[in-house]
């Protein structure tokens, strides 16, 4: 069952890296949301 099990976790590999491209698109909105967060604190 283990060494069955093995396959399955590879074949989920694949599919993890392909959602990798979307989280590195999500970090530079991060990036932009930063400078508007430190705009902010010098307002305040």
């Amino acid at each position: 069952m283990y060494i069955s099990k093995q396959p399955f976790r590879k074949s989920k590999q694949p599919f993890r890296k392909s959602k990798q491209p979307f989280h590195k698109s999500k970090q530079p909105f991060r990036k932009f949301k930063q400078p508007f967060r430190k705009s902010k604190q010098p307002f305040r």
